[in-house]
């Protein structure tokens, strides 16, 4: 096989999984609508694509099975068979069957995948012989000849292919002008030349272009994971017995698709979560004067540069007192242990806990929720939680926009400079009306937008020896779902774009440091989460003790 036929095969497998991503969408739609004749027709088409395709290339096993479900797919729309959900079940096995062709193929364009059960299922819907056996061989062909005259082009924007590691590589070369930009910035003082000061501002200029540019070639929407959301709330809530919508706002957001990548699953346990945990029965919801139709609401949206993923449901809520037994009863909270109702929510991260009384094929293990909010704290976001008992709860995953290059705040304490992301900056107070608290000794609190703020210095945060008698001239201003806080610095240097540099074993596991940044001089910067360095996120380890497994599902 030649280089050209691979990537015939290669390019055929990427598009077809977009194919069935559109194609499960169609199906969940049908269900809710299930004459409509705009829907049919669109997943005949996608169903005739991914036939012609399929043989186009070779995959004749994968071509043959598409037949079978495009001929059911037929069958409904000519109204000869009804969308029953038992039709929509089949549509969707296929749909996985299919997915699961792809997965086998990718690696090996000559696999084998059983596809007897689900043909089975379609052949008796359509009514037609069962299958004995009827695995997907994909039988080798000759490779297509390249076509020895231009093909007519259409009206569509042209696109071509490209590697992540590439894209990355074009994306550290401009992370490398950032610094470069930072450093020829630094030296504007010393020009005097009106021509090179206007050179220096277009240079300026055209790296923000460009950053812009390539950090947008790594943004997705969120329209494909939000997408399969619908089939997770059907399947999780037909197995409990559950009566349960999903509605959709903001999927169009764009996210760094290697975050998407990562926030897949968290996103898919959460959603499942508020089925198992936050809708009730439909007897239970009645009984409690609400609809039997639960309702989960998961939307995306921009705050303070920001990325908010919001799944929020209209269920039973959290009770923070029960919580707070259940944790004792495991043992997670020493006996006699009493938290605020924010630091009870958070529980639910704790290792091992689960308020499930029996273990289920969906939850009750204590498998899951630490998971959720390790892997979005190595993001550099945060879980966010609210709950009403009785009415339901929300969780916002808080998120950067991107992991490769961010906007900070360069301050000064002690001498040594630290980068703080802007979006968790809310504001700047000057401390020198407050300086007889520090001579009085009791704990800083200043006002900002009529709200008391408690105030530390960034120094002593990190453990070094400070002196009472002096106090850092400004403060800066965080935010969080709770209240604000602030940390006393020296000197605010100013804001700039940098490159986030991982950081090494050493420093990994260091508590508020989520990286590194090279600046301008050359000087490395360390990055800090300040909500994680004051113990804002989450309540301490010393409030609580892990037992048990190390992750973690309410």
């Amino acid at each position: 096989m030649d280089d050209f036929e691979k990537e015939l095969k290669t390019g055929f497998l990427d598009e077809a999984s977009q194919l069935l991503t559109d194609a499960e969408g169609c199906f969940l739609g049908l269900e809710k609508n299930p004459n409509d004749p705009e829907t049919l027709e669109k997943i005949f088409r996608l169903a005739h694509n991914l036939k012609g395709g399929s043989r186009a290339v070779g995959f004749m096993g994968m071509a043959d099975f598409t037949h079978d479900l495009e001929s059911l797919i037929l069958k409904v729309k000519k109204n000869e068979l009804k969308a029953t959900p038992e039709t929509i079940t089949v549509l969707l096995q296929s749909c996985d069957q299919l997915r699961l062709m792809i997965d086998t193929l990718k690696p090996d364009f000559d696999a084998v995948v059983d596809v007897t059960e689900v043909l089975g299922k379609i052949r008796s819907l359509l009514g037609t012989a069962p299958v004995a056996s009827v695995p997907d061989a994909v039988k080798p062909v000759a490779a297509p000849k390249k076509p020895s005259q231009p093909v007519a082009t259409t009206q569509e924007e042209d696109s071509i292919r490209l590697t992540v590691g590439k894209l990355d590589d074009i994306i550290n070369q401009v992370g490398e002008l950032l610094i470069l930009n930072t450093t020829l910035t630094g030296y504007r003082k010393s020009v005097k030349s009106p021509e090179i000061l206007r050179a220096l501002d277009l240079f300026s200029k055209t790296i923000g272009v460009l950053q812009d540019k390539t950090l947008g070639l790594r943004m997705l929407s969120l329209k494909a994971t939000f997408s399969k959301m619908n089939r997770i709330v059907r399947d999780t809530s037909q197995s409990l017995g559950k009566q349960v919508e999903l509605v959709v706002s903001g999927e169009n957001t764009e996210l760094d698709k290697q975050m998407i990548e990562r926030i897949s699953d968290p996103l898919i346990h959460l959603v499942r979560n508020a089925v198992d945990h936050g809708i009730e029965l439909p007897e239970e919801r009645l009984a409690a004067g609400k609809q039997a139709l639960g309702v989960i609401q998961l939307s995306a949206y921009q705050r303070k540069g920001q990325i908010i993923i919001e799944i929020k449901d209209d269920g039973r809520g959290m009770n923070a007192k029960k919580l707070v037994e259940k944790a004792i009863e495991k043992g997670v909270l020493p006996q006699g242990s009493a938290l605020e109702d924010d630091q009870a929510y958070q529980l639910i991260f704790a290792p091992g806990f689960s308020t499930k009384q029996e273990v289920s094929g969906i939850s009750g293990r204590g498998v899951g929720m630490d998971v959720v909010k390790k892997n979005i704290m190595e993001l550099r976001g945060e879980v966010e939680i609210s709950t009403i008992p009785g009415k339901g709860s929300s969780f916002r995953l808080v998120l950067p926009p991107t992991v490769s290059i961010i906007d900070v705040m360069i301050v000064e304490a002690q001498r040594q400079r630290y980068a703080i992301p802007t979006y968790h900056v809310d504001g700047f107070v000057s401390t020198s009306s407050y300086l007889d608290q520090a001579e009085s000794g009791v704990p800083m609190t200043l006002k900002f937008e009529d709200e008391s703020v408690s105030a530390q210095s960034l120094w002593s945060i990190l453990g070094f020896e400070t002196s009472k008698d002096k106090i850092a001239p400004i403060a800066v201003i965080f935010r969080n779902s709770r209240q604000p806080f602030s940390i006393l610095v020296d000197n605010v240097v100013g804001q700039q774009s940098v490159v986030v540099k991982k950081l090494g074993l050493e420093l990994g596991a260091v508590k508020g440091v989520t990286g590194a940044a090279i600046l301008g001089d050359g000087e490395v910067a360390l990055i800090l989460d300040c909500y994680e360095l004051l113990g804002q996120k989450n309540i301490s380890d010393s409030d609580r003790k892990p037992n048990g497994s190390s992750e973690t599902q309410i």
